[in-house]
């Protein structure tokens, strides 16, 4: 039995989550759920690795955007791993081939490049003359892989290995396609406007271009042809594409959108990245100095809108509007988040549970005692020197 839906366009999928964010919660769910059992195989009954290896453990938080949809920030422990302390020690060995293995470990985890060709390539093999085909992926289910005994369907001639091999240009050619739609940076874009009744196409900033010009997100990054580790111990993957995140192909490929991966190689991104998903449940409400920071922020991020606007009052109008959005997205429940939180369904996924520790109570007992030992010890007589 195949199962292969016709899904509905974009806009009238977007006009049935907002009409029913109920559906949009436990499709978010649903699929967080997926990625755990299948993609990560957490308890796996048959006790296999999952896309980077034997789970040990797993975090994730779930986010608002600023569109209301939920998405999720997730940290990823793989069993057997060493400190990042450890791996310095041994990278910097020479003589071992603990660096290739682990390299090519690494490489086999993330990519922060295309498939299939560069990015100048795959325009030219997306475009309508192009050849491949231009069929959005991400408006279609993923095709799974056929059955194949053969352990090594490369070099076997059998049909069933002859069908691997077709699917697998097609997946190449796929994760390509997704993440040329979804994971390609632009810090421009071009907009319809009609000034004194003359249609222009204006370009300018989507948000992350500050006053200096600079790009907020980061873009371009550096880029690096091979793999390598520095005097140091410090590791620098493969990159050859600057605007682009790097991404794990199967995530691509099975979720047909934006998908984030990257290594935590030292203590400092560890305890950052870990601070980072952990504020998106103990976040408060805004701050004075939060709420003036954002307005500056809708300022900095629109600098043209007074050329963009036909008069002043409706530059005006957009700006309170932006500052409006820009608040009740920071400090009210959009419709998703606040079905998923009446549906029951969790904040954050976890592969273990964690006894709580109330760190101010814990404080003040420890500082009340510090002060009554204290005291004990300035009354007591000096201990003789020796």
């Amino acid at each position: 039995m195949e199962f292969r839906p016709d899904l509905r366009d974009y806009n009238e999928r977007a006009r049935l989550i907002a009409a029913n964010p109920v559906a949009g919660a436990r499709f978010f769910n649903y699929l967080v759920q997926l990625f755990i059992k299948y993609v990560l195989r957490w308890n796996d009954v048959e006790d296999r690795s999952g896309v980077f290896g034997h789970t040990g453990a797993f975090y994730g938080t779930v986010e608002q955007q600023g569109r209301m949809t939920l998405h999720l920030h997730m940290l990823i422990w793989v069993s057997g791993a060493l400190s990042p302390k450890d791996v310095r020690l041994r990278l910097m060995d020479d003589e071992s081939d603990f660096k290739h293995d682990l390299l090519s470990y690494l490489e086999s985890c993330q990519m922060g490049e295309f498939m299939t060709g560069s990015m100048d390539e795959i325009k030219t093999k997306m475009s309508p003359q192009g050849d491949v085909s231009v069929a959005d992926p991400t408006q279609t289910l993923p095709v799974a892989p056929p059955v194949t005994e053969c352990s090594n369907f490369k070099e076997c001639a059998c049909p069933s290995c002859e069908d691997t091999r077709v699917w697998f240009r097609q997946y190449r050619d796929t994760v390509d396609n997704v993440v040329f739609r979804s994971n390609v940076h632009r810090c421009y874009t071009r907009r319809d406007v009609i000034s004194n009744g003359v249609h222009k196409q204006h370009i300018s900033g989507k948000g992350c271009i500050n006053k200096d010009g600079v790009c907020t997100a980061r873009f371009p990054r550096d880029v690096y042809d091979e793999s390598h580790v520095d005097k140091e111990g410090r590791i620098f993957l493969r990159k050859r594409e600057s605007m682009i995140n790097n991404i794990n192909p199967v995530m691509a490929y099975c979720f047909a959108c934006n998908t984030d991966c990257t290594l935590l190689s030292s203590g400092t991104a560890v305890n950052a990245t870990a601070g980072y998903c952990a504020d998106y449940i103990v976040k408060m409400s805004l701050k004075s100095y939060q709420i003036f920071s954002s307005v500056y922020d809708v300022f900095e991020r629109n600098p043209n809108i007074w050329k963009e606007s036909k008069t002043e009052g409706d530059a005006a109008r957009k700006l309170i509007l932006k500052m409006a959005n820009t608040l009740t997205s920071k400090i009210e429940l959009g419709g998703p988040m606040g079905a998923m939180y009446l549906l029951g369904h969790p904040d954050h996924y976890t592969s273990h549970t964690f006894v709580p520790l109330y760190w101010r109570q814990y404080m003040q007992a420890v500082l009340l005692a510090w002060d009554v030992i204290a005291e004990v010890f300035e009354d007591a007589d000096p201990v003789p020197a020796r």
